[in-house]
């Protein structure tokens, strides 16, 4: 999920200092622990992404996974997670576009992942519905 992140937010900032604190070269990524999927799919046009943000997303994921195994989906859902993420701050980016590459990447991310929780909960509904007409169904 990182590595989609970055690819859709940091690379829009067009900081060379962002790019190289967000980003590592081809082979130091592939020797990563963490990119054996990444270098087997990549054909060259992949990115790896640092620690740091590697890091950093893996926070946004726990914040999310934490507030959803507690929490159902509501409208205020989403100031739910931010407090979250907001409770343990961490340093991306460089320092004159560090805000703007935060708030870009938690955008990006707590939108994404709340159209895939959004969409497996419409898919439990429908089945759950689809059950209850089978079940009413044999009872007639």
């Amino acid at each position: 999920m990182a590595r989609y992140v970055a690819r859709k937010c940091v690379k829009k900032s067009g900081c060379e200092t962002c790019f190289s604190l967000l980003f590592v070269p081809r082979t130091e990524g592939k020797a990563s622990e963490c990119a054996g999927f990444t270098s087997f799919s990549d054909k060259g046009g992949l990115l790896y992404p640092s620690k740091q943000l590697l890091a950093f997303v893996s926070h946004l994921e726990s914040a999310f996974t934490d507030c959803f195994s507690v929490n159902k989906l509501h409208s205020e859902s989403i100031s739910d997670v931010l407090a979250l993420i907001r409770a343990e701050e961490r340093s991306l980016g460089c320092i004159p576009h560090e805000a703007e590459v935060k708030a870009s990447i938690v955008k990006f991310y707590v939108v994404t992942r709340l159209h895939f929780v959004k969409g497996v909960n419409k898919a439990k509904e429908e089945r759950r519905k689809m059950l209850q007409h089978l079940k009413a169904r044999r009872c007639v």
